[in-house]
């Protein structure tokens, strides 16, 4: 199957049209053993410009057959479309795809590819896209999950995060945070995390681990008048030092993030002083947050940061 977008000027683009060598690889791929599926989208037009975009379903083939077609997908390819932005995409068992610019390499490929179905036979809910150097994951079990993440890469450094269903058709607990990971994770420390995320006065909606602990925390707020006191006490007992700071941003439970009112919300480098000067929030903070909030979040800073 694919989509075109005919350029409504040929050559409008400054790129030679490939629309019958786009057509050309879905027809030869699709007579590949082992692919089940071709998605085409191309497009080369003054209003979208020049893109050259392929899906290809291969969820039951062996690895090396996958890496096979990658090698064969380049070499259909060659030079023909120099100057497009390419993506190719690899679904390599229900739910769990491999995304590279232009074409993937045919090894890693094929290593993505058994690390993902490890991934998808222990845990049978997940969906996953692995894109460049990051491993984004769906699950309602986000426990299970680091498991089979920790199980299959091993020593293997990868940034991968963790968050719930993406499609709505299973609902998490109201525990599960989403995670963001540097793998190596060591399962004590996920345990160590665990025990003291479970302990706070604050409910983790976000957590950031690096070098096997907390970079980054993102909490809902249950009431605003014990904010202060409870948001004070979680920093106290995460223990932030300057070797290893902890962002903290909290946000009022339930609130729309979609509002125009102002927000209960705000933000504070706990033991370190990084905070983003070009975002609107910090420029012009009384647009977009309550007094109340901004009070808190002034003496938070000056209680936890090192500005």
């Amino acid at each position: 199957m694919h989509l075109a977008a005919a350029a409504v000027l040929v050559g409008c683009t400054g790129l030679p049209d490939r629309q019958q060598e786009a057509d050309r690889i879905e027809a030869e791929l699709r007579a590949t053993p082992g692919v089940e599926k071709v998605y085409t989208v191309y497009d080369n037009s003054y209003e979208a410009g020049s893109s050259y975009d392929l899906e290809i379903t291969m969820s039951a083939a062996p690895e090396n057959q996958i890496a096979d077609v990658s090698r064969k997908l380049a070499h259909l390819k060659a030079n023909d479309f120099a100057g497009y932005r390419q993506t190719t995409t690899f679904v390599v068992a229900p739910n769990m795809k491999v995304r590279e610019n232009d074409t993937p390499d045919p090894a890693q490929l094929a290593d993505r590819a058994r690390t993902l179905r490890g991934i998808r036979t222990a845990v049978a809910d997940s969906a996953a896209e692995w894109s460049a150097d990051r491993l984004e994951l769906h699950t309602a079990d986000d426990t299970a999950m680091l498991n089979a993440v920790r199980a299959q890469l091993g020593a293997k450094p990868l940034r991968v995060s963790v968050g719930p269903p993406s499609g709505g058709t299973a609902t998490p607990p109201t525990s599960m945070p989403y995670w963001d990971v540097d793998f190596p994770f060591d399962a004590a420390a996920e345990q160590r995390i665990r025990g003291q995320l479970a302990s706070l006065p604050v409910r983790p909606r976000f957590v950031s681990v690096a070098g096997n602990q907390f970079s980054a925390l993102d909490v809902g707020i249950a009431n605003p008048e014990t904010a202060y006191a409870d948001l004070s006490a979680a920093i106290t007992a995460l223990r932030p030092s300057p070797p290893h700071p902890l962002y903290v941003s909290w946000h009022l439970n339930d609130q729309s993030a979609n509002s125009a009112a102002l927000k209960f919300a705000g933000s504070v480098d706990a033991a370190g002083c990084h905070y983003r000067t070009d975002t609107a929030g910090e420029q012009d903070p009384q647009a977009f947050y309550t007094p109340e909030a901004l009070a808190i979040q002034k003496r938070l800073r000056a209680q936890f940061d090192t500005c």
